[in-house]
């Protein structure tokens, strides 16, 4: 199969698709356009760096250097998990860290070691692209999860106070905001899972298909890439739930008011 090179001078031309969004944008007065335009610009820096930073990343393959990686990788992730909170501070930080970084090793670990085996296990041909998919996806189901657990807990202040002085412990008052904001989380990935290769054909085997990869190939990577996504999100969206949910409660098992203001 021949693989169609993108040129410089074509893949500006890619910038229409943007026009179109300005256009849309401003004819429906929606006040975009400045996201829009950061996020065309950044996009194309940052990748453009990725690429530049992986090139020499595969050069050194070095096992720290890739480890070390990983771990930025997965600080920004967490830091943009908290950015989307309404309340932000270090802890949100920390527990969207742990959870995100205990998904991505388990799912990771699996992927790598047992299903495609990697020689050497640090290989940042693999360990990075595999890495930044569940990454982050880890990062989009923390963050549902902490927004859920604070709506639901907001509707339900009442209801969860009453558990409280009935005696519950704070898990246990919270437990329904617990389960409806994992349940939140995990939805994206799981209607992912359903229309994959129907309605949607992955980011993914879409590149490998391009580039030239056999098409069943493709497939099999892409069924792992899923069920690795849907690993990574369960273990994160608990842990982010389950550490979570102590940020809405003092030490004396009562609603923090401040929280909901």
């Amino acid at each position: 199969m021949n693989v169609i090179e993108i040129s410089l001078i074509n893949l500006s031309l890619s910038l229409i698709l943007v026009v179109a969004s300005l256009v849309i944008t401003f004819g429906m007065r929606l006040g975009l356009w400045k996201e829009i335009l950061l996020g065309t610009v950044r996009t194309a820096l940052q990748l453009f760096l990725a690429g530049l930073v992986l090139h020499y990343l595969f050069r050194w393959n070095l096992w720290y250097v890739t480890i070390l990686l990983l771990l930025v990788m997965t600080a920004v992730a967490s830091f943009e998990s908290m950015r989307r909170q309404r309340r932000r501070n270090l802890k949100v930080f920390f527990i969207a860290f742990a959870a995100v970084i205990c998904g991505t090793a388990f799912s990771l670990t699996v992927v790598t070691a047992i299903v495609i085996q990697v020689k050497p296990w640090y290989d940042p041909q693999y360990m990075i692209p595999i890495a930044g998919m569940i990454i982050g996806n880890s990062m989009s189901a923390a963050s549902l999860v902490l927004n859920r657990l604070w709506g639901e807990l907001s509707l339900r202040k009442g209801e969860v106070e009453s558990y409280l002085a009935l005696g519950a412990a704070p898990f246990e008052a919270s437990r329904h905001a617990t389960k409806e904001a994992i349940k939140a989380a995990m939805t994206p990935t799981i209607n992912s899972m359903m229309i994959v290769g129907i309605v949607q054909f992955p980011g993914m085997m879409t590149g490998q298909i391009i580039a030239g990869q056999d098409p069943a190939s493709a497939v099999r990577y892409q069924i792992m890439v899923m069920y690795m996504i849907l690993a990574a999100a369960t273990i994160t969206a608990t842990l982010t739930a389950v550490l979570g949910y102590r940020l809405f409660f003092t030490k004396a098992w009562q609603l923090k008011r401040e929280m909901f203001s």
